[in-house]
């Protein structure tokens, strides 16, 4: 019998978390259906032979492939590459997933021949244990939907079609043939807009799977690092723009959804530069710099961010902090805004 999926684990220098995350495979009902790719990014620590002990007991399930230092999205440009799974996930070293759900995750994947299979997930704050959990509603729960379902309904979708959530078909995912940008950050931002923007049929199931740890200072998404990276979620909003340029096949509702993931990326840009950066002055330029360019190249979507651009410098005049900033998201009153104007839109 095949695998029906393989989870790509990247993992550089993972010693801290990498036992947890693939002890959660460990599901005898599922060992024999399900394929675990560690993919060890060059590390220096005991990475690899954390993952050589897995691979030793069961190898029919744990795989361990050494290569040199490339980033994330090398590790997922090899793994993919390699996977012999009918889908494939990835799920980061530090984080883990839902052992008792492998079983019927494995099952609804057998009977699916989606591109996409989306399920839901939490996020785990690292210190306090705290969960937040990510779910479409139950009226979603085993039911195939298209892109042009989600693009109108965009905001329902807009939390959950994102890397933790998404399952892809290797088969659809090779067809695609595009390769993840290499030694950048964020490029999970990529990944899950490109090649979910050609997806014909998405599949959702209400079945927790991925359990996402915040809360790590070492982790991309902490405000130091994104400060320091800004050039990378810079890089990322380039080559989604470019691949948006350049593939004349894309559907009008593909066309939506890929414009709604780069918004996305360029607004955290704005966020980074503008809210971030302590230089107040420096991250206004950057943002007025982008906003300049943006309207050359692509017109219509930097209309369409005009508002939200000019709400960043706003705040930065202000010098609202990050701390107040995420406050302020946070808030019922945002949350509130946030529906009436998506009801509007």
């Amino acid at each position: 019998m095949g695998k029906v999926i393989t989870f790509i684990i990247p993992a550089y220098n993972a010693e801290p978390y990498l036992e947890k995350c693939l002890n959660s495979f460990w599901n005898e009902a599922v060992m024999d259906r399900i394929e675990v790719l560690i993919v060890n990014d060059g590390s220096t620590d005991q990475t690899a032979r954390i993952a050589q002990c897995f691979t030793e007991r069961r190898p029919e399930t744990y795989k361990l492939i050494n290569k040199e230092n490339g980033g994330h999205g090398s590790a997922i440009n090899i793994g993919s590459r390699l996977a012999s799974g009918t889908y494939l996930k990835v799920i980061d070293a530090d984080d883990w997933v839902v052992t008792e759900n492998l079983a019927e995750f494995v099952m609804c994947l057998d009977a699916s021949n989606a591109d996409v299979v989306l399920t839901p997930f939490h996020m785990v704050h690292m210190a306090t244990g705290k969960r937040k959990e990510y779910k479409l509603r139950d009226e979603y729960d085993s039911q195939s939907i298209t892109l042009n379902r989600v693009v109108r309904n965009w905001g329902e979708f807009e939390e959950y079609i994102v890397f933790h959530g998404l399952t892809y078909k290797t088969s659809f995912y090779r067809e695609q043939n595009y390769t993840l940008p290499e030694h950048i950050f964020y490029e999970d931002q990529i990944y899950s807009a490109i090649p979910c923007c050609l997806a014909k049929e998405i599949y959702i199931k209400n079945l927790f799977i991925y359990e996402y740890m915040i809360g790590n200072m070492v982790q991309s998404i902490s405000v130091d690092n994104q400060l320091k990276r800004i050039s990378h979620i810079k890089s990322v909003a380039e080559a989604m723009l470019h691949y948006y340029e350049t593939n004349a096949e894309l559907s009008e509702a593909g066309r939506e959804f890929l414009r709604e993931k780069i918004e996305n990326v360029i607004l955290i840009y704005y966020l980074t530069a503008c809210i971030f950066e302590p230089n107040k002055r420096k991250g206004r330029d950057i943002c007025r710099q982008y906003q300049t360019k943006l309207k050359q190249t692509m017109p219509e979507l930097a209309d369409k961010i005009f508002g939200k651009y000019r709400m960043y410098c706003l705040m930065n005049r202000l010098h609202i902090s990050g701390h107040i900033y995420r406050k302020f998201v946070s808030s019922a009153f945002y949350r509130n805004v946030k529906r009436l104007c998506l009801k509007c839109s």
